[in-house]
């Protein structure tokens, strides 16, 4: 079986892990395909805030911040402290994402945001399904066209622009 090649800040660490797991000829601990069915469960949630937002359904995009935020706390109880510095990377993800998630579910008009909280929790989802040798969850194309249309904005200033509204 052939995998896709993945690309992006855990490109590397997922090629190489794929590679180990290959190599070794074991099956997939059961724990880290249940990372990957959790971490769906998280890029849908955040599609939903996303779309929420857009449509101005705050208190769903709460719940679905929520949901996300409860995926998370899943994800980091997973962690064994003897994984080490993949470990602790792991944790320092799953805590910036929960942060950054619920920052984002306080500002008006933060779509864009969500759609890169979005494409780090993706491409996250992705390497870890390489590693599992399970299927490649696609971006979907208004999501890909709208994050290519939507820079980045500083918090500073989107702080200015939200309270300048």
């Amino acid at each position: 079986m052939t995998n896709k090649r993945i690309s992006g800040a855990y490109g590397a660490m997922a090629q190489r892990g794929v590679g180990a797991y290959q190599s070794s000829g074991g099956g997939v601990p059961p724990h880290m395909i249940q990372a990957v069915r959790m971490l769906d469960g998280l890029v849908e949630q955040i599609g939903r805030a996303h779309t929420c937002d857009v449509q101005k359904q705050y208190e769903a995009e709460y719940r679905a911040v929520e949901l996300a935020t409860l995926i998370l706390s899943g994800l980091l109880s997973m962690i064994d402290s003897r994984q080490g510095t993949v470990g602790a990377n792991l944790e320092k993800t799953y805590r910036s994402l929960m942060k950054a998630l619920v920052g984002v579910c306080a500002m008006p008009g933060s779509q864009g945001q969500y759609l890169r909280l979005y494409d780090a929790a993706l491409e996250l989802r992705n390497a870890w399904a390489s590693i599992c040798n399970l299927p490649m969850m696609p971006m979907p194309e208004a999501f890909a066209a709208e994050l290519a249309s939507n820079p980045p904005v500083s918090g500073r200033d989107r702080r200015g622009a939200a309270a300048a509204e």
